[in-house]
């Protein structure tokens, strides 16, 4: 598994949606959502990491993207 390689601080998570199909993109989403993970890594992984390397997008409204709800969308 990746994580065996790197950290989930290092790792970005991307569906490639709009350009892929919906499906598919959903797909990607219910694989890490169903990962064997604890949640504090899932989050690392779906955005923290991302906003280490982009601070611009922390003054964004990312709890409404990543809700509690597990909605990704």
């Amino acid at each position: 598994m990746i994580l065996e390689f790197a950290k989930p601080g290092h790792l970005l998570f991307g569906s490639d949606y709009p350009h892929a199909p919906e499906q598919l993109s959903k797909g990607f989403t219910k694989f890490v959502d169903e990962f064997q993970m604890d949640e504090e890594k899932k989050t690392e992984i779906y955005y923290k990491a991302a906003l280490e390397l982009f601070p611009r997008l922390n003054n964004t409204n990312v709890g409404f993207i990543f809700g509690a709800s597990g909605t990704h969308w």
